[in-house]
């Protein structure tokens, strides 16, 4: 379950945009310039003023997807092409206000373009480019006043390798440009990606409401060595400016950032007593935003391991010393966390047997003692025959979160700590314990035609108590961070 200010990620699983996904592919990190979910997804827009009890409105799960093409695939001269184009439908909803029905579009006519060209000179050097577009009808007045109605992105990636591929420098830049009235261009400034009006971005940053558009750009520059060598190492700076903005065709979580990440590995790859492979990588990460700001400091170490049986391990710690939450708190303050550390564990049998277990836990413990976040998959999956693939997967996750946030009021004479006297942040303790279950079956009739099922189900309870106002969020003493209301329980 989400109570972040991130919009959630889901896996693509219809088979039209699986089919050569790869060539389309074009990401920094977890920011990716297409998304094929924005295709067909739930409406954007909400009707407003439904409080379900004298106001109403139905909701739909998909936008209509009324075409879509594809073109993907390689030539003989080494050039890669990715093509996508894509109309939804205009949608509406059912409103009632005070017994009076009505309808209301939530969606208008939307067009997605994609299109993807790369170059491969003898496997030494690889340059492309990639654009995107969405383009709305925005014939509502409430519609120009909350959707982009342009929204494009342009993108170039290199890469060159030296030494039979043993050296290589790896570039990528990305620019967006969003277009449209000044009410919506507003929201977008405000919205959790970029946060203009945060209280810490107010040096450098803030909402312009005359702004028709809204321009950035974000990349990175890696260079390294890895090929067959024992040793490999790589240096990376990326960069994300405060207006890149890639949500429409794309994904990413927030912008307003730069980074440099180091990292030295280490690989076995002749077989030593029981092990087919091992490898030992160490990382260490530093991030800050656009106003010089370090906002995020690690390091990490990972064993990646397998047996002569084919069993494979794959153990991840990270340790984080210094982190400020910009978006905890919202649009507000910014929330210091303790250090604490990261566990990524993930163990599987032979991949290649018709019978495979895997087993992943996902940990997050702060050093004060008072946030604790677990999650346990375990997963089975069947290939029963040439033509049958069953899998199953159990979620499990039990968490302690002291400073979960609740929500924002209006300051009053309530308020006790006034570190922003407009404004109350919420907080509590919060315990939850989340299960769910999920379930996948293809069936391959022949090699062109397949039948598939996909489910997932899950239920999360959580138990609220000491409720706590935002204080001084940045101080690197705990409990000056906040103050517990007397009696909040």
């Amino acid at each position: 379950m989400n109570l972040t200010a991130y919009e959630t990620f889901y896996d693509e699983k219809r088979p039209f945009f699986l089919e050569g996904k790869h060539i389309l592919d074009f990401a920094n990190g977890s920011d990716m310039m297409f998304y094929t979910r924005r295709i067909g997804a739930a409406p954007s827009y909400t009707p407003q003023e439904i409080d379900n009890i004298s106001s109403f409105a139905d909701s739909k799960e998909n936008v209509p997807i009324i075409g879509a093409l594809k073109l993907t695939g390689t030539n003989r001269h080494g050039v890669t092409v990715g093509v996508v184009q894509s109309v939804t439908a205009r949608s509406s909803a059912k409103v009632t206000r005070s017994n009076v029905e009505d309808v209301e579009v939530v969606e208008p006519l939307t067009n997605y373009t994609v299109a993807r060209v790369q170059k491969n000179w003898k496997g030494n050097s690889l340059l492309g480019g990639m654009v995107t577009s969405v383009n709305r009808a925005l014939d509502q007045p409430y519609l120009e006043d909350f959707m982009v109605r342009n929204a494009f992105t342009a993108g170039i990636d290199f890469i060159q390798y030296f030494k039979n591929r043993l050296y290589y420098i790896d570039m990528k830049g990305m620019f967006s440009s969003l277009n449209g009235s000044k009410e919506a261009i507003a929201v977008l400034q405000t919205n959790p990606v970029h946060y203009y009006q945060r209280t810490s971005a107010s040096g450098y940053l803030g909402v312009d409401p005359n702004r028709r558009s809204l321009n950035g750009t974000g990349g990175y520059v890696k260079v390294g060595r890895k090929g067959n060598a024992k040793w490999a190492f790589s240096e990376t700076f990326s960069w994300s400016s405060p207006g890149f903005d890639l949500n429409d065709m794309g994904y990413m979580k927030e912008a307003d950032n730069r980074s440099n990440e180091t990292e030295v590995a280490f690989r076995q790859t002749d077989i030593w007593k029981i092990f087919r492979y091992n490898a030992f990588t160490l990382t260490q990460k530093n991030q800050w935003n656009y106003g010089g700001t370090p906002f995020s400091n690690d390091i990490a170490l990972r064993w990646q391991s397998m047996t002569m049986d084919r069993y494979e391990a794959d153990i991840k710690e990270t340790f984080v010393w210094n982190r400020l939450d910009s978006r905890m708190l919202r649009d507000g303050l910014d929330m210091r966390l303790n250090p604490y550390f990261q566990t990524s564990v993930g163990v599987n049998t032979d991949k290649a047997k018709r019978v495979m277990f895997m087993l992943k836990y996902e940990g997050n413990h702060n050093l004060d003692g008072y946030n604790r976040f677990n999650t346990l998959l375990p997963s089975l999956t069947f290939r029963l025959g040439n033509h049958v693939y069953l899998s199953g997967q159990a979620d499990y996750a039990w968490n302690t979160d002291n400073i979960q946030y609740v929500g924002t009021l209006n300051a009053s004479s309530l308020s006790i700590v006034q570190s922003d006297p407009s404004r109350i942040y919420l907080m509590e303790h919060m315990d939850q314990k989340t299960y769910g279950v999920t379930m996948r079956l293809q069936v391959n009739v022949t090699p062109d035609i397949s039948v598939q099922f996909y489910g997932s189900s899950f239920t999360s309870t959580a138990k609220f108590s000491d409720f706590k106002e935002a204080a001084d969020a940045r101080s690197h003493n705990y409990d000056a961070r906040f103050h517990v209301f007397r009696g909040g329980g």
